[in-house]
């Protein structure tokens, strides 16, 4: 199957939960619900295939996986309420967020996954929510410069202290912002709905310019725009500050086209290629075309450059080390070559395809979605 026949089809099983329209004809159902997967849809292939002729052995892959992914999704929200009544006792200013909001916004919240809890909250209650993790017999996983990661059973929680990270104007945008956050009950804040989509739009963003973002993200779009309703002027003056609205009227635009019947264009086009081909949340080929477009043999240049010196910005999100003392940066850059050479080997292989990776047609798409979104990647 060629690549306009994938597209195709999966589009067809997504308009069928959406719209009940029919599904296109195609002779590999395997293949297009492991393209599923890649995305991140199995609850919505699940949903929109179930009762209907496809292959047996599809169905049944189908609704196992799903069925999986609803008894994560169950004990996952189990555990929100556990916290949150914990962070409530405590007294612990917290915010769910990311695909907490979103899954809200489906039909069936079971058909949008979330692999993850996000809880944003004030680092100065740190000591207290380490504690609270401890007792409910959470095991601390890794902790970067914008938050830490704690497992327990098949649940990951992750609680934020930066909303961002990486992205200096977005960090900037978001200073201060818990005197714009709404109380929505005991200590639990939220953002408003014109800011919870600028905050969609902005991890979105974030992942856009690191690889790239898949078709379930513009579903969620899709749903952001057809559920929620804005004040268009504010939207509209966050975005600008942001300079997101040209990538939000983008991805818009994509999610008009294959979800209500759009027109498509030259630029939808190009973008909806970009999107199926950057799973859930891009490629590292993607990431390293990004690096530098201007020919390709600087791109591979600058991508082995920054495998060896990576930016202080990366370097600060992954050893918090750097962000307390910046002038340590050259000493953390040494430590992370052996910790590569003797615990990641794997490594040297990434990059050596990620160079390999970047070619003409790649970096040319990448320059016109660059210039598309006005993203500055």
């Amino acid at each position: 199957m060629d690549k306009a026949q994938l597209k195709r089809a999966l589009l067809s099983v997504i308009n069928r939960y959406l719209h009940g329209t029919p599904l296109c004809d195609c002779e590999d159902w395997k293949t297009i619900y492991d393209l599923a997967k890649l995305h991140s849809l199995i609850g919505v292939f699940y949903l929109a295939t179930k009762g209907t002729s496809l292959p047996e052995e599809v169905l049944r892959q189908a609704k196992d996986d799903f069925e999986v992914e609803v008894m994560q999704q169950t004990l996952q929200d189990y555990y929100a309420q556990v916290l949150f009544a914990r962070f409530d006792e405590e007294g612990v200013a917290y915010m769910p967020m990311k695909g907490y909001h979103t899954r809200k916004l489906y039909p069936q919240p079971e058909a949008r996954s979330s692999c993850d809890l996000d809880v944003f909250y004030d680092e100065k209650d740190k000591e207290k929510v380490e504690e609270i993790f401890k007792t409910e017999g959470f095991a601390f996983v890794i902790e970067n410069a914008t938050h830490q990661e704690w497992h327990k059973d098949s649940s990951i929680v992750e609680m934020h202290y930066a909303l961002v990270g990486q992205v200096p104007a977005f960090d900037e945008y978001y200073r201060g912002v818990w005197d714009r956050l709404v109380h929505v009950g005991g200590k639990q804040y939220g953002f408003t709905t014109e800011d919870e989509y600028i905050y969609f739009l902005v991890h979105a963003a974030k992942h856009f310019m690191n690889g790239g973002v898949g078709v379930r993200t513009v579903l969620d779009v899709y749903f952001y725009v057809k559920t929620l309703s804005f004040n268009e002027q504010c939207l509209q003056t966050e975005l600008q500050k942001l300079g997101l609205e040209q990538f939000a009227f983008q991805l818009q635009n994509l999610a008009s086209v294959w979800f209500e019947a759009g027109k498509e264009n030259e630029d939808t086009e190009l973008l909806g290629d970009f999107v199926f081909s950057s799973g859930t949340y891009g490629t590292r080929q993607n990431l390293a075309a990004s690096v530098e477009t201007s020919s390709v043999q600087k791109a591979k240049r600058k991508r082995l450059w920054l495998s060896i010196f990576p930016r202080y910005r990366d370097m600060k999100s992954w050893y918090p080390v750097v962000k307390k003392c910046p002038p340590l940066l050259p000493f953390v850059w040494v430590y992370r070559w052996f910790e590569v050479l003797f615990t990641r080997r794997g490594s040297f292989k990434k990059v050596a395809r990620d160079v390999k990776g970047i070619d003409e047609r790649r970096l040319n798409s990448i320059k016109k979605i660059k210039e598309m979104t006005g993203l500055p990647f």
